[in-house]
């Protein structure tokens, strides 16, 4: 696999009333749900915050980041002026353009990643470990780091 394969992105045609992403390689809700409850955490928010904030009951915001159903994108928007979640990178996800030390640091992040959720047996879906990875380089090009703990407690949630 390449590494610009460890990436998706989730055209806002997978966001719009209802559509189910195709059962191709990827389930792009999924994908986008688990960017979602990354960036919950992130923003140290409930999932009962989050769900009142965009106006929706608890048990559905729930299916939007299981990737049961499609996020709107007015949802979005919502968190991201209420609480500064990164709207365009939970939609799109992130996308490889970076240099060769980016590219080297990327794939020393998913060794180290795929090692140890094979060290832990952990089953987590291909969408959701992307989502990691992809909430791991976004923040790198923004130049902060993230803590280890955090990624454990991503795959702690991811998991299953």
């Amino acid at each position: 696999m390449t590494i610009a394969g460890l990436f998706t992105s989730v055209g806002a045609r997978f966001v719009c009333k209802g559509r189910r992403a195709s059962g191709g390689k990827q389930n792009e809700h999924v994908a986008l749900g688990a960017r979602l409850a990354i960036s919950r955490i992130d923003a140290s928010l409930s999932q009962q915050r989050a769900a009142s904030c965009i106006g929706i009951g608890l048990y559905t915001y729930k299916d939007f980041e299981r990737g049961k159903k499609s996020v709107p994108a007015a949802a979005l928007v919502r968190l991201q002026k209420a609480f500064g979640i990164d709207a365009a990178w939970v939609l799109l996800g992130t996308e490889m353009v970076g240099s060769p030390t980016e590219r080297s640091a990327l794939r020393t992040f998913v060794s180290d990643l795929d090692r140890y959720i094979g060290s832990r047996q952990l089953k987590i879906a291909p969408e959701r470990r992307e989502a990691i990875i992809a909430r791991w380089y976004h923040a790198r090009l923004k130049g902060t780091e993230v803590d280890p703990d955090d990624v454990f407690c991503w795959l702690e949630i991811l998991a299953g």
